[in-house]
Order: C-alpha cells, then sequence, then structure tokens
C-alpha cells in the first residue's frame, strides 16, 4: 500500500528523520533558547527508541569526531558537580544532548548518503531569507527579524544567521548541475548576507568564492563563483560610494583590525584564557557568564566568549575542547571529506572561532553533519533494552526541564521556580520582581546557597539590610558587590547613598565612631571607583564602552568634604 500524507512527501524529497530534524532545529531559532534545545532532546531521544526498535538495531561510529561529542556530553554533566553554578550547569547537558543524539541519528545512513542531509539547506536558506526580509518591511513585525536594522533571519542573531546562509551559498554553487534555479538561490542568499551587515562573513564570503575558483572543475561553476566574487566586489564599491555609513550597509566600511567590536573580540579572549587554566575541568554552563566581572579588564557584558573553542573549554574543560580541535583538523584532511565540505568547514571553524555560532544548537548539528562521522570501527547494537531505558529517563527529563525553561522564557518565573527550582536565570527575574525587601533577601539567599558569584543578589541583602538599618551588614554585602562586579557604576552610586544616609543618622544618634566608619567606607569606596582606569588592559580603554568614573556633583563635594574632615 502506498504512503499517503507528509510521510509521502518526506519519502519523495528524500528527507529521513535527519534531514527533518535538522531542518527544523535551523527554522526554531537555531535552538538557541534551553527550552527548545530541551524540547528536542526528548524528542530526538524518543525518535531514536522508535528506530532501534522499528530496525532492530543501531549503527555506532568509534572514530574521532564521536569520542569528543561524547565527551563534551559527559563532561556538561559531570560539571555540575563542580560548575560555578550546579543548577545551570545540569540543565546545560540537557541543552547540548540534541547534537550527541543527532550524530547517532545521522550514523543510520550510510557514508555516502549522508551529504543529502544538506541537500534541502539551499532551499532553506532561500526561504529564510525571502521571508524574514518581507516581514522585516512591517513595523510590528520587524524587531523579530532584525537586529539593528541587521536581517537576523530566524535566528535573532545576524552574525550566525550570515553564516548559515553562506553554508548554503557554496552548496548552491557546488551542488551538482549549474543552472538558472541555483543563480537564483545565489543572488538571494548573498543578498541575505549583505542585508545583514555581517563584516566577518563578508570577508569569509570572499575567500569562499577564490577558494572556490581554484577547486571546482565545472566551467558554469566557476563563471558563476566569479561572476559572485564581481558581485561582492561591486557591493564593496557601491557601499563606499552610496553609504552613508549608518545604515546596515554602512558597516562594512567598517571592517578594520582597529574597530571597537573587533578589539572587543580579543579581549574577551584574553580575559577567558587565564580562567580557563584556573579551572582546566570547566566552570560549567553559564559559569563564564556568572565569573566574567570578576575578571574582566574592560567594560563588557555577553553570555559567550564569542568563540566556540574557548567558549567548551570554559564550558566544559581543556580535554573536551583539544579533542573537538583535533576532531574538526581531523576531517579536514580526511579523505572522506569532499572539496565542497573541506571549504565549508574551514570558513565555518574561522567563523566560530570570533563568534559563538554553535550556542545554536541547530548549528552544532549543521557543524557535526559537515565532519567525518562514518570513519573508524562500526558497532552494531542489538540490545535495545539498555539503549531505550537510558534514552527515556533521559527524554523525561529533558521534558520536565523543557516546562521550567518555556515558563521562564514566557515570564511564569514562579511557576517555572515550582519545576526546577535550582535555576539561577529564573531566581534573578523573581529577584527584580520581588516586592519586598525581605522577599528579595530571601531569593537572594537561595541563588548564593548554590552561586556566591552573582552580585545583584548580594546587592540585595544589602538593601534589606540597609532597610533594617543594619549599616555593618550593608557595608560588608556592598564590598562583596564591588568585589564581584568592579565596573557596576550604579553599585557605587547606590553604595555612597547608603553611607551618606548611615552618617546622618549616627551623627543623629551621638554614635561619632560608627558615623567615621561609614565616613571612611565612602572614601574607599569613591577611591575603588577612580582607580578603575587602573584595573582595565590596553584591549579594555580602545573599545567604545568605557566606564562612568564620575559621581554626581552633589557626592563628589560630600566626597570631598569627608576626606577633608578625616585628614583633619
Amino acid at each position: 500500500m502506498a504512503e499517503k500524507g507528509f510521510g509521502a512527501i518526506a519519502k519523495k524529497m528524500h528527507l529521513d528523520g535527519a534531514s527533518l530534524f535538522l531542518i527544523v532545529s535551523l527554522l526554531a531559532v537555531g535552538l538557541f533558547y534551553e527550552f527548545s534545545a530541551m524540547l528536542f532532546c526528548a524528542l530526538l531521544g524518543v525518535f531514536l527508541i522508535v528506530l532501534f526498535i522499528k530496525n532492530k538495531e543501531l549503527a555506532v561510529y568509534v572514530n574521532l569526531t564521536s569520542v569528543s561529542v561524547f565527551t563534551i556530553a559527559l563532561f556538561y554533566l559531570l560539571s555540575s558537580l563542580w560548575a560555578v553554578d550546579g543548577g545551570a550547569a545540569f540543565a546545560g547537558f540537557f541543552r547540548f544532548m540534541p547534537v550527541p543524539l543527532f550524530l547517532i541519528l545521522l550514523w543510520q545512513r550510510d557514508k555516502d548518503g549522508k551529504e543529502k542531509v544538506t541537500a534541502y539547506l539551499p532551499f532553506i536558506g532561500v526561504i529564510m531569507t525571502a521571508v524574514s526580509a518581507g516581514l522585516a518591511q512591517i513595523p510590528a513585525l520587524s524587531e523579530y527579524f532584525t537586529v539593528a536594522g541587521r536581517l537576523s533571519g530566524f535566528f535573532a542573531y545576524p552574525n550566525t544567521f550570515a553564516m548559515f546562509l553562506l553554508v548554503c551559498l557554496i552548496l548552491t554553487l557546488t551542488g551538482g548541475k549549474f543552472g538558472v534555479k541555483n543563480a537564483l538561490y545565489a543572488i538571494v542568499l548573498l543578498g541575505g548576507i549583505l542585508y545583514s551587515g555581517s563584516r566577518t562573513v563578508f570577508v569569509l564570503t570572499a575567500v569562499s568564492l577564490i577558494l572556490l575558483i581554484f577547486t571546482v572543475k565545472n566551467r558554469k561553476v566557476k563563471i558563476a563563483v566569479g561572476a559572485g566574487l564581481g558581485a561582492v566586489a561591486l557591493a564593496a564599491v557601491l557601499i563606499a560610494l552610496l553609504s552613508d555609513g549608518y545604515s546596515v550597509f554602512g558597516r562594512f566600511l567598517t571592517i578594520s583590525l582597529s574597530s571597537s567590536t573587533f578589539i572587543g573580540r580579543f579581549l574577551y579572549f584574553k580575559d577567558a584564557l587565564p580562567i580557563i587554566l584556573e579551572h582546566p575541568f570547566g566552570t560549567g554552563y553559564l559559569g563564564y557568564y556568572y565569573l566574567q566581572q570578576e575578571f574582566q579588564t574592560g567594560l563588557y557584558s555577553v553570555r559567550y566568549v564569542h568563540n566556540d573553542i574557548l567558549q567548551l573549554a570554559l564550558d566544559v574543560g581543556i580535554i573536551p575542547a583539544l579533542l573537538f580541535v583535533a576532531s574538526i583538523i581531523r576531517s579536514i584532511f580526511s579523505k572522506n571529506t569532499s572539496g565542497t565540505l573541506r571549504i565549508i568547514l574551514l570558513v565555518f571553524t574561522a567563523h566560530a572561532l570570533f563568534d559563538f555560532d554553535l550556542q545554536f544548537i541547530g548549528m552544532f548539528m549543521l557543524f557535526i553533519t559537515l565532519l567525518d562521522t562514518h570513519s573508524g570501527k562500526t558497532v552494531i547494537l542489538k540490545k535495545p533494552v539498555f539503549f531505550t531505558v537510558c534514552t527515556s529517563v533521559l527524554s523525561i527529563m529533558a521534558l520536565w526541564l523543557t516546562a521550567a525553561f518555556a515558563l521562564m522564557s514566557f515570564g511564569a518565573n514562579e511557576a517555572s521556580a515550582r519545576i526546577y527550582s535550582a535555576n539561577t536565570q529564573n531566581d534573578t527575574v523573581l529577584l527584580t520582581e520581588a516586592e519586598t525587601t525581605a522577599e528579595m533577601a530571601e531569593i537572594a539567599e537561595r541563588i548564593l546557597s548554590r552561586n556566591a558569584h552573582v552580585s545583584v543578589a548580594y546587592s540585595a541583602k544589602a538593601r534589606e539590610a540597609f532597610s533594617a538599618g543594619n549599616f555593618a551588614s550593608v557595608i560588608n554585602h556592598k564590598k562583596q558587590v564591588l568585589r564581584l562586579a568592579p565596573f557596576a557604576y550604579e553599585e557605587y552610586e547606590e553604595y555612597c547613598t547608603m553611607l551618606i544616609t548611615g552618617i546622618s543618622l549616627y551623627e543623629q544618634a551621638g554614635d561619632i565612631q560608627s558615623a567615621d566608619y561609614c565616613r571612611a567606607e565612602l572614601v574607599s569606596c569613591a577611591e575603588k571607583l577612580y582607580s578603575l582606569p587602573e584595573k582595565m588592559s590596553g584591549e579594555g580603554k580602545k573599545i567604545k564602552d568605557q566606564p562612568r568614573i564620575a559621581f554626581p556633583q552633589n557626592i563628589t563635594e560630600y566626597i570631598e568634604k569627608t576626606e577633608v574632615y578625616l585628614e583633619g
């Protein structure tokens, strides 16, 4: 009996489970949000169980790629034992798990059939570009498809969107017989890259086209690639002549090794390297984010370090990161890797060294698809019981966390906390929404019990102490805040205001000793703010964002009078 409906369409289009999961993952914001990745973990787990039972076997390949991926997964789980935030690290394991599960799904295709998984990506890239570019013109919807006027597709991040389009462009130019359809696809994809305003991908596009000219043999493709390269050059000239420098295309005029964005990347790397050496087994998922303010030598706030290899080392340690690098190098030089995939791997890896593409789990799944996954020893699993039990537990727990993180993402923070109480991200939101200082202090204590690096929790405890008139506690907690977040100007100003109030109250009570202690702390607080330039590195002084190191006039004058008083 013939198949009907979606199954028949999928079969006709050669869309198997791996293809569908990859395409949907890329359309679903690249699985950037925790809840979407966790949901995919559960769905992939169930799909693999059904596939195992149906086929009565699963193929597993033991090679450098598989060892690196499963080592990363293992260390994501183990890192919860020593992580900066155990709750975040545990959730991070489930966020990453779609990658190894997708690798298992890829293994069920033969070596030659794996490339069919990427066959429809150019079509997806074209549709994503056309739809997002069209909807971006509607004011009510533009914020969902653009960032600062730059097209972000379905990723909500222009740089990763541009990288995805570059992958699609290379596949389009090398995908068999080159015809009108390929040419139209290439035009749309190249237009999407330009509209994204991604300077790095713009350069990588030119590099890719040059490499293709020297590697492809098809004359039509060479002509098309040459035309594409000419279009890139023409675009650069037109941008230089016509752009006002402030539009999305004007960004290409600022391609420079001395730009704030470029220097900022190296500032992040330089600040992160000592943390990697201090924590060779990783800090767990989001550990870098929570530690960041303590070690940064410039004013910035980023969730990820903008280098996927360094991010892996920060999250799960040096060993898994080095294994992953080795698997990339092995794949690039593998005889099983085609010339097209080799170029894609080169430019994809180059971009990942300056951004966080692999934090989009869908992009990580795409990257794994490009690697050499089918070499090495083949193991055929024929007993589904152990695999089924383990994967079922994994899927059930992933669904539990999906509910908690989905509720958080949609603003139901109290409900989220009832499902998963170890979520510091969620508790931080609850902290800002607390209506009383007592409630703030309770939530802050809960946060600090599992993560001692959250400055806003100490700040909340300081406010609770201030409301109770306990200035010794105010000073203790605010010192912790300034230690953890030395560039947070608002904390300095709030602390000074609290201390000035304390001085006044102690003077009214005739407690001169306590008033003088507050005065000394006031001067010390000001000195810490004024000395911030000394804490900054050369790169930190060159980026656009600079710390504020001056108080309002009334506070400055009070501090100056206090200094005179203490000196006298």
